[in-house]
Order: structure tokens, then sequence, then C-alpha cells
């Protein structure tokens, strides 16, 4: 009995020296990782990079130019008319002559929402809240879902204008509230930077169909999309990545719980593995979290270089550094980051291509006016525009139908979205 215990105190001596050397290297491991961290971070502050959380504060907005209480009114107006079910199991383009009286229906019933919405669009600034107590998943988004359901409002009212033929005028009115909504949106990261421009491709989208009216005042329509082009307005992309790349580290901080807490809050307890699990709740967990934060700092710095300019070139360069990393950098939300920005930078050039292709088809339609059938190509029209990613002319071709296709390249294979068919 005696020799039992004997070696049970040997072992249990042997195994309290194993775990103390362990704890020794992790702490020495640690103390190198933060102090690679904090030189790290100390460089991109040198920079002007945005490191931390202080970024998200901005100045108190005068409540006389707060857009926010008017969301917040209009989305409890619309919360009290359900949109119709066509809305969520459809198309427009599949609508009924039901569908679309119902949704007009409801498009009337929405008179205060729609006003508080055109309100809120008017005010030049907007409160974007953020509570730094939580983590930063757990901000509140709540002026992207207002807009989120203000220009869906908006956009159903537009399309119900269009087709019963209100006068162009009105409808252009309309149309120039959806971008100005989309302005009080939080653009700092990338889920507000993705949403407005979402809001601001159903301005292009309706403009399009205004168009194709047989008296849609086009000098109009070219006069809005030239300002609708402007983009000194929207933050270039790669600040919105150094944003993404502070709020991803700030999550690792241990005052949010680190990586451990969030994945708990993303997918919750019970859908993390039990070693992870365990790993990431351990005493080793502040190593872990400096050592992702190293990782994540790493990934990120090749794609906000990638992002300085967007091009055709830029987006190549993202998705293929999407494909090929695999160290994974996420947002506060759990999202891939590498994945969203391709997504992001590939919708900004598709916008520039779209309202390339919207000018020229303007000026085809004017054409078609004046001469009675479409020109035989694109020069006979008066349009040198160049294709944005070829440098070559805009693609033109007729259809079997009798109308025009305008596009650029890429329209072919990969962004079908952007080409417009005329007529037909």
């Amino acid at each position: 009995m005696k020799r039992i215990a004997r070696i049970a105190l040997k072992a249990a001596v042997a195994l309290l020296v194993v775990l103390g050397i362990a704890w020794a290297v992790v702490v020495v491991w640690e103390r190198s990782v933060q102090s690679r961290l904090d030189q790290a971070l100390a460089e991109l502050k040198r920079q002007g990079a945005p490191v931390g959380l202080d970024w998200l504060d901005q100045p108190a907005v005068p409540p006389a130019e707060d857009a926010l209480p008017l969301l917040r009114a209009a989305s409890k107006a619309a919360e009290s008319h359900p949109r119709p079910m066509a809305m969520y199991l459809k198309d427009y383009a599949e609508f009924t002559e039901k569908d679309w009286h119902e949704v007009a229906a409801w498009v009337k019933d929405q008179a205060e929402a729609r006003e508080l919405f055109a309100q809120a669009a008017a005010k030049r600034r907007c409160s974007w809240v953020y509570d730094k107590s939580k983590a930063p998943y757990a901000w509140i988004m709540e002026p992207i879902s207002a807009v989120q359901c203000g220009s869906e409002l908006l956009d159903a009212e537009i399309r119900v204008m269009i087709r019963e033929g209100a006068p162009a005028a009105e409808v252009l009115d309309r149309i120039r509230l959806l971008p100005a909504l989309a302005r009080d949106v939080d653009d700092r990261m990338m889920i507000g930077w993705g949403v407005r421009f979402s809001v601001r491709s159903f301005a292009i989208e309706r403009a399009r169909e205004l168009a194709l009216r047989p008296k849609a005042d086009l000098g109009l329509l070219q006069g809005w999309l030239r300002d609708f082009g402007d983009e000194t307005s929207i933050r270039p992309l790669d600040r919105v990545l150094a944003n993404e790349r502070a709020s991803s580290i700030a999550m690792l901080a241990p005052r949010y719980g680190g990586l451990g807490r969030t994945l708990d809050d993303i997918t919750g307890p019970d859908r993390t593995s039990t070693c992870l699990s365990l790993l990431l709740h351990s005493p080793a967990a502040p190593l872990v979290d400096k050592l992702v934060a190293v990782n994540w700092l790493d990934t990120s710095a090749p794609a906000i270089e990638a992002s300085r300019r967007v091009d055709a070139a830029s987006v190549a360069k993202l998705e293929a550094l999407k494909a090929s990393t695999t160290r994974a950098w996420y947002d506060p939300f759990g999202n891939p980051v590498l994945v969203r920005a391709s997504r992001l930078a590939r919708m900004l050039v598709a916008r520039r291509a779209k309202i390339t292709v919207t000018h020229a088809g303007l000026t085809l339609i004017e054409w078609k006016r004046n001469h009675g059938a479409w020109p035989s190509d694109l020069a006979q029209a008066g349009i040198r525009t160049k294709d944005p990613f070829t440098g070559g002319p805009l693609g033109y071709e007729k259809t079997e139908a009798g109308g025009v296709r305008i596009f650029v390249e890429l329209s072919r294979e990969r962004w079908p979205e952007v080409a417009w068919k005329l007529g037909g």
C-alpha cells in the first residue's frame, strides 16, 4: 500500500512539474505574441489606421438634424401593415393582376410610414448608436433594419407608380429618395456599406424601368444619373476593411470574453466542438486570442491593399485571396471578411459599369424615338463610351425579337445584371 502511495506521489509531482513547465512555456509564448501584437497595433496607429473601437464615436447629432427618430417612427408605422404574401414568395416579374392589386393597396395603406421615411431621407445626418460596453457583434444596428424596411416600401411604391403611369417627374422624385434614405446607414462597416449599395441599386433599376415608358423625359433621367454616379460620398472600401479589422480584433479583447465568448454567442455553446470549447475557456485562452489577432492582422493586410483602388483587377485579387487563404478572418458577426470584401468590391465595380451602360441605353432610346429604328452600331448613335473592363467599345447586339442589348464584356459570363435589354 505504501509502495502504491509513493508511486502516486511521484506521478503527482511529475504531473505538476510537467504542468508547471507547460504553463511557463505558455506564459513566455503569450508575452512574445503580445509584444508582437502591441508592435503591430502601434504601427497601425502611427499610420492613422483605426485601432480598438474609439473610431465608432461620432459627434452628437442635433435633434433637428437627426433622422433616427423618424426612422424609428416609420418602422413602427410600417409594422402595422404586413407585406402581401406575394412579396415574400414571388419576384415582381411573376406577379398576377391580383398580386399587383394587393401590393398597390398595401402601399396606399402605408401612407404614414412612406411620409416618415421621406422625411428621414431629407435629413442629412443620422445617429449611429453603439453600446461599446457590449461585444462588437451586439452593436445596435437600428438604422440598417429601418432603412431596409423603408427601401422595400419605397421600391414597391415606385414600381406601382410606374405601372400605373404616374408622371415621370413624380416617379423620379421618389427614386431620388432611395439613395437619400441609404445615406442614413452607417457605412463604416461592411454590413452598412453593402446595404447602402443594395438600396442604391434599386434606384438604377427603377430609373431603367421609367426610361422605357413611351414619353419618359430622357434628359431628366440623364441629369439624375450623372449626379447619382458621383462617388465622392462613397466611403473607400480599404477604409471599411480597416474598420472591420479593428472591430474583429477588438472582439478578442478580454473585456468581451475573447474568441470563446464570441463563438458561443454566434453559434451557441452547444454547437462549438467540445475540444475547441475547452481550449477557448481554459487558462490558455488569452494566448489563443492573441495568436488569432496576429493571424488576422497578417491576413487582412493584402486584402486592404488590394481594395485601395477598386476595379476589375482588385476584384480578381480579392477573389484569389479568398480562394487561397486557409486563415479565416471573421467580422464581429461571424462572417468571413474576405468573402464579403470580394462581394462588395464586385458590387462597386458592377455599379459603375451599370451606370455606364444605362447612360448609353438612354441615348439609344432617344435615337430610336427620333429615327424609328435602332442604330446599326453604337457609333451611329454617337455613343463612344468605353467598356470599363476591356477599354474597348461597349457591347451591342440586336435580339431576335427586334430589340437590342447593350452590355460590358463581363456581362456575358459573370455580371449579367449590368446588361440592359431594350425593346423586343
